[in-house]
């Protein structure tokens, strides 16, 4: 979940819950590299592997 609420009771709620909560500005290599952790492995995983980004 991406958001650009800083302090929001429904968020923290969705965190409490195992929802991953990330907040803007959110730069797009580590959106990258969370969504290539996240996914099943294919071909986005690859990449994201290829580039060791941390």
């Amino acid at each position: 979940m991406i958001s650009g609420e800083l302090d929001s009771p429904t968020l923290d709620q969705a965190e409490q819950q195992g929802y991953l909560v990330l907040h803007k500005p959110l730069d797009a290599v580590v959106l990258y590299a969370l969504l290539g952790r996240q996914l099943p492995s294919g071909p986005l995983t690859g990449i994201a592997k290829r580039n060791e980004i941390a």
